[in-house]
């Protein structure tokens, strides 16, 4: 399977993958935005309290990474109902957790970097494109 291909369930067909990255670190969006060079287009928002939900349907991610909890309702309700890749990465607490379309899946990430995050999502989009 190619980066490039189009994932089945995404809205994003023909183009490169579009992932949101929800941050109130913006040292975080920069890192994370750096891993995807060249795999796919990210864009960066900070949190806005009842703005998340409609920012997500007009950009249409193929996946998003949040690291706020104050928003993760909207995203969330964004992912059950776009079939998009999300998860949630708590840097406070130091978890990392993958939405399956009915709950969370904790992700094992003995070494928190910005490829392991990334390596996550891709695998996430996966798993949600294969199972619809």
């Amino acid at each position: 399977m190619n980066l490039a291909d189009p994932i089945a369930g995404h809205a994003n067909r023909a183009r490169n993958l579009v992932v949101a990255i929800i941050s109130a670190t913006p040292i975080f969006c920069e890192a994370l935005a750096d891993v995807f060079e060249g795999i796919g287009e990210v864009r960066t928002f900070t949190p806005r309290s009842g703005e998340t939900g409609g920012l997500l349907r007009a950009l249409r991610p193929d996946a998003i990474v949040i690291d706020t909890e104050e928003e993760l309702e909207e995203a969330t309700d964004f992912a059950r109902e776009s079939g998009a890749a999300l998860l949630h990465v708590s840097l406070v607490e130091s978890t990392l957790r993958s939405w399956n379309g009915s709950g969370w899946t904790d992700i094992e990430n003995d070494a928190w970097s910005p490829e392991s995050i990334r390596n996550a999502l891709i695998g996430a989009m996966y798993q949600r494109g294969g199972s619809e």
